[in-house]
């Protein structure tokens, strides 16, 4: 169902009640486990969120996020730590921990993934399609989207693991440097740095354009990837302004539901999206694209929420926080991943912790 053509030709006064109304009908069925039909899945850069979010080794959602009309049972959770040993997020050079050394994750619809520093990955929250059983071998980088997750081998090919109802986990082949998982849709950039898509494309979020790339995330209905000079491109639906980028230096880029954020060179934050504008206000949702003022070293977009790791290492999250993912833990942290709900970050000492909805123990490393 396409959500903008339903509500596009009602009064501007009941157009954002329209669409809200059209999401929680949309995602009622995308909750409803394995006795539902064919799902409408994700991000979770984010996801990376999705929306996403990925978490690489340089770098991810990706994110790709989604939005919800809230958890299935109202369960939100606390902080919880996870120790990995030994993001989905590049970050700037800020003199903190090397990421590189460090293990990442990645935060989908209703899970989340976690890379550790040998390559291998561990998986936690909703697996009724199998989202959260990863397949055997080594990784050099993961992305977690609605209900399926797919990642980047050390050979360099793609594998995936949960729900293909889209072809969203019919990843092509060849060799590749990265991958994006978006709501039913995911992005791979190829060792020649061209960008490849696959899914769902009904509003073009699967149609790249052509050239050279250095990142990439996917967002519900669009994606948008970085260019070697700094500059952006986004394509997809583009109602209310998330595929519209400004001009300007960018050296990390990050597409939620409808919106995306970009952390320029200098280290500060650019969100767009939303128009100025709430488009689920009847459901509390706001403020993603208010980004705040200050020097960051890495971010993630999630459905209606934004996080991001300041310079000094402090984490700060915006936006939507119904479930408690925009409320995220004191302490020093390396990376973070914005999900559906939820929210999961690398503390600089290696260690996972995770906030915001626990309904399918999403928030529960």
């Amino acid at each position: 169902m396409n959500k903008q053509v339903v509500c596009k030709n009602m009064p501007a006064n009941n157009y954002r009640q329209c669409l809200a109304v059209m999401l929680a009908v949309f995602f009622s069925a995308a909750c409803l486990g394995a006795g539902c039909a064919a799902n409408e899945s994700l991000g979770s850069d984010a996801a990376d969120s999705g929306i996403e979010d990925d978490a690489s080794r340089d770098a991810g959602i990706d994110d790709a996020g989604q939005k919800d009309a809230g958890p299935e049972d109202g369960s939100t959770h606390d902080a919880a730590v996870y120790d990995a040993g030994g993001d989905d997020s590049q970050t700037v050079d800020d003199g903190g921990p090397d990421p590189e050394v460090l293990p990442e994750v990645s935060a989908g619809r209703d899970h989340s993934c976690l890379l550790g520093t040998d390559g291998s990955v561990a998986c936690w929250g909703g697996n009724e399609y199998g989202q959260s059983s990863p397949t055997e071998g080594s990784f050099s980088q993961i992305s977690a989207g609605g209900m399926f997750t797919c990642g980047v081998l050390l050979d360099s090919a793609l594998t995936y693991w949960g729900i293909n109802d889209r072809g969203q986990s019919d990843s092509p082949q060849g060799t590749f440097e990265k991958v994006a998982t978006g709501f039913d849709h995911a992005c791979g950039l190829r060792t020649d740095k061209s960008v490849v898509c696959w899914g769902n494309d009904l509003s073009g979020q699967a149609s790249p354009p052509a050239g050279s790339f250095s990142q990439l995330s996917a967002g519900a209905d669009h994606t948008c990837a970085l260019r070697d000079d700094g500059s952006l491109e986004c394509w997809g639906s583009d109602f209310l302004g998330q595929a519209s980028p400004p001009a300007g230096g960018f050296a990390k880029i990050k597409a939620g539901w409808y919106h995306t954020c970009g952390l320029k060179v200098g280290g500060t934050l650019a969100c767009w999206g939303c128009n100025g504008a709430d488009p689920y206000g009847d459901f509390g949702v706001s403020g993603e694209c208010d980004q705040p003022q200050g020097v960051f070293s890495c971010l993630s977009a999630g459905a209606a929420h934004t996080c991001g790791v300041m310079a000094t290492g402090t984490l700060v999250c915006w936006g939507n926080n119904i479930a408690g993912q925009a409320d995220p833990p004191a302490g020093a942290f390396s990376s973070v991943a914005a999900g559906w709900q939820h929210s999961c970050a690398v503390k600089n000492d290696g260690s996972v912790t995770c906030w915001g909805s626990d309904s399918f123990g999403q928030s529960s490393p």
